[in-house]
């Protein structure tokens, strides 16, 4: 499944629609900073494989 925005639309927001298009189980989650939103992969049961943004802070 693929979901096309504009420039002027954060890709984060657009996570949950993707893997609503998802039937089954989601294993892993991998991807750019821009879809560090882990709630929403870790709700479906999936690890996220996703480094943090650039301007999060440190642990």
């Amino acid at each position: 499944m693929a979901v096309a925005s504009s420039n002027d639309v954060s890709d984060s927001p657009l996570l949950p629609e993707l893997l609503d298009g998802i039937e089954g189980e989601i294993e892993q989650v991998s991807g750019d900073g821009a879809y560090d939103c882990r709630s929403n992969i870790e709700n479906r049961g999936a690890t996220p494989i996703i480094p943090p943004r650039k301007e999060a802070g440190e642990p």
